[in-house]
C-alpha cells in the first residue's frame, strides 16, 4: 500500500515556532505571517518547543554551514531543497548569494502556502523559486530543475525528511539523487541521519520532554519514527556507501543561541551539549563514478 506522505506535513508547522528561538533573520516575521494558516491542533506548546529548540538549531545551522561551504566553491550553483516546508534557508541564501539559483520543493499544499507567506512578507527574489515536487518522484524532481542553470553544479538538500522514510523509500530517494548528481555534478547534503533511533533513545532518557513531544509528533504524523529513518551512524555510512555515495561529515555547531532561550541551567546545558556534540553531524555525499 502506498503511504500518504501528506500526513507528515502538519509536523512542519512547529518548526515555524522553533526558529523564533534561535535568532534567524525573518523568523519572527515569518511566524506572525504564518499564524493565520497554522491549524492550532498541529501546534505544540511554545514553552515545550523552546526547551527543545537547541536540537533543531544545531541541525539547521549545521546544514546551512555545509551548504555555504559548497556555495563558496561553486558561486553560481543550484541548490535544490527537497521537502523544504517552512525552512528559511532559501530566503537567507538566495539573498546572501545572488548568483545562485535556490529551488524549494515540497508537496503541493505546503509549497503553495510557503510561497504565499513569502509573498505576504514582501520578499521577491528572482533567484528563489518554488516548485511542487514529491521527493520520491524522479520526474517531478527533474521537472523542478528544467530551465534552471543547465550544467551548473547542484547541492541537493533535505532537512527533517529521511526519518519518515522506510528502507525502500530511502533507497528510492538515494537512487533519484544519485541520478541527478551524475548528470550535473555536486553533492547531497543532509543532517537527517543524526537523529537516528539510537540517538533518540539517548535523548529520551536524558530529556523526558523530548520523549513526550516525539510521542505527540508520531501521532500527528501517524507513524513511529523508530520504524523509519536510520538506526546508527555506522549503519548510515554503510547504507550510503552501498547506494553509491562517498561520505564526508561535518559536526554541528554547539555554541547556540537556543541555550540562552531554553531556560536550562549551566549543568543541564553542558550535559545536553555533550550529547549534541556526540551525534550532531551533517552528511555530505558525492556520487561515486
Amino acid at each position: 500500500m502506498r503511504r500518504d506522505h501528506n500526513r507528515i506535513s502538519p509536523t512542519a508547522f512547529n518548526h515555524i515556532i522553533f526558529r523564533t528561538f534561535y535568532g534567524l533573520n525573518l523568523a519572527d516575521d515569518f511566524a506572525k505571517a504564518a499564524e493565520k494558516f497554522s491549524p492550532r491542533e498541529n501546534l505544540f506548546d511554545a514553552n515545550t518547543l523552546r526547551k527543545l529548540s537547541f536540537l533543531f538549531e544545531g541541525r539547521y545551522i549545521g546544514g546551512e554551514m555545509a551548504l555555504e561551504k559548497f556555495i563558496g566553491k561553486n558561486p553560481d550553483c543550484i541548490v535544490l531543497e527537497l521537502a523544504a516546508g517552512f525552512s528559511l534557508h532559501g530566503v537567507d541564501l538566495a539573498k546572501k548569494y545572488p548568483k545562485i539559483k535556490y529551488i524549494e520543493t515540497d508537496l503541493g499544499p505546503i509549497i503553495r502556502l510557503k510561497e504565499k507567506i513569502i509573498s505576504n512578507l514582501g520578499i521577491n527574489l528572482s533567484n528563489l523559486l518554488f516548485k511542487k515536487a514529491n521527493a520520491l518522484d524522479y520526474q517531478e524532481i527533474k521537472n523542478a530543475l528544467l530551465g534552471v542553470g543547465k550544467g551548473s553544479k547542484t547541492a541537493i538538500y533535505c532537512e527533517g525528511l529521511l526519518s519518515y522514510f522506510d528502507d525502500k523509500e530511502k533507497v528510492k530517494i538515494a537512487n533519484i539523487i544519485k541520478t541527478m548528481l551524475k548528470k550535473n555534478g555536486g553533492v547531497w547534503i543532509t543532517p537527517d541521519p543524526a537523529m537516528g533511533a539510537n540517538t533518540r533513545q539517548v535523548l529520551k532518557k536524558a530529556l523526558p520532554i523530548y520523549r513526550q513531544t516525539m510521542s505527540k509528533a508520531e501521532k500527528l504524523a501517524k507513524q513511529k519514527y523508530d520504524d523509519h529513518g536510520f538506526v546508527s551512524e555506522k549503519k548510515t555510512d554503510k547504507f550510503f556507501n552501498s547506494c553509491g555515495f562517498t561520505v564526508r561529515k561535518y559536526g554541528w555547531p554547539t555554541k547556540l543561541i537556543s541555550w540562552q532561550t531554553s531556560g536550562y541551567g549551566r549543568k543541564r546545558v553542558i550535559k545536553l551539549g555533550g550529547i549534541l556534540k556526540k551525534f550532531g553531524k551533517t552528511w555530505v555525499l558525492t556520487a561515486k563514478k
